[in-house]
C-alpha cells in the first residue's frame, strides 16, 4: 500500500511538470490571438486553461484510486493465497490422518485375520488330537476283547489238552472213576476244613483257659500277699503292745 502511495505521488510530480510546460507554451503563444486561427484570445486561453487544469485532479484522484484498489486486490490476493495454502495444509493433514487410520485399520484387520486363522489350526489340532484319544481308546477295547478271546481260547487249548491226556491215559477209568475222584477230594476239602475249624477252636479255647489259669494264679498271689502283709501287721503291733507293758 505505501509502495501505490509513492507511485502516486510520482504520477503527480510528473502531471506537475506537464502544467508548468504546458503554461509556458500558453504563455510564448499567447502574443498570438485571434479566433478560429493559430493566435489566441484571452478568453479561449482562460477556458483552455481552466478545462485542463479541471482534468488534471481527476486523473491524480483516479490514478490514487486504481493505486488502492491495485494494493487492496493484492493484500487479498495474499489473502486468498494462504487461505488457499491454510486450506492445502488442512486437507494434506486430514488425508494423512485418514490415511494413518486406514493403516491402523488394515493392520488391526491383518492381526484378527491371522487370530482366527491360528484359532483355526488350533481347533483342527484340538480336534486331531481327540480323534487319536478316540482311536486310542478303541484299540485298547480292541485289545482287551482281543486278551479276553486269547485267555478263552487257551483256556480251550488246555481243556482240549486235558481230554487229550485223558484219552491216551491207560490208567483212566472213565467218567465215573472221575467223578468218584472228584467227590472224593471234595470230601477231603471239606474234612480238612472241618479239621482246620476245630484246630482254630481248640487253639483258642486252650488260649482262653491259659488266660484263666494265669488270671487266678495272679489273684491268688495277690490274695495271699495280702494275708501275709496283714499278719506281719498284727504280729508287729502284739510286739508293741508288750514292750509298753
Amino acid at each position: 500500500m505505501y509502495n501505490s502511495f509513492d507511485s502516486s505521488d510520482i504520477s503527480f510530480s510528473a502531471s506537475g511538470s506537464r502544467l508548468l510546460s504546458e503554461s509556458l507554451v500558453l504563455q510564448s503563444s499567447s502574443s498570438h490571438t485571434g479566433l478560429g486561427g493559430d493566435d489566441l484570445s484571452i478568453s479561449e486561453l482562460s477556458s483552455a486553461e481552466r478545462t485542463h487544469l479541471s482534468q488534471k485532479p481527476f486523473d491524480h484522484l483516479a490514478a490514487r484510486e486504481s493505486s488502492t484498489l491495485e494494493a487492496v486486490e493484492d493484500y487479498e490476493d495474499d489473502s486468498d493465497q494462504e487461505v488457499h495454502e491454510e486450506h492445502d495444509h488442512g486437507e494434506q493433514a486430514e488425508q494423512q490422518r485418514r490415511h494413518r487410520t486406514k493403516l491402523r485399520e488394515e493392520k488391526l484387520q491383518s492381526d484378527i485375520f491371522i487370530l482366527r486363522k491360528l484359532n483355526a489350526s488350533f481347533a483342527t489340532f484340538n480336534e486331531a488330537l481327540q480323534d487319536t484319544g478316540s482311536a486310542n481308546q478303541r484299540i485298547a477295547l480292541q485289545l482287551e476283547q482281543t486278551d479276553a478271546l486269547l485267555n478263552k481260547y487257551i483256556a480251550i487249548l488246555s481243556k482240549s489238552e486235558e481230554f487229550t491226556r485223558l484219552l491216551f491215559d491207560e490208567q483212566w477209568q472213565g467218567a465215573e472213576a472221575d467223578e468218584e475222584i472228584l467227590r472224593r477230594e471234595s470230601l477231603e476239602a471239606r474234612d480238612k476244613a472241618r479239621r482246620e475249624v476245630e484246630e482254630r477252636a481248640l487253639v483258642a479255647r486252650r488260649e482262653e483257659e491259659k488266660r484263666q489259669r494265669e488270671e487266678q494264679e495272679r489273684t491268688e498271689k495277690e490274695e495271699s500277699e495280702r494275708v501275709e502283709r496283714e499278719r506281719k501287721e498284727r504280729s508287729a503291733a502284739r510286739g508293741g503292745v508288750r514292750g509298753v507293758i
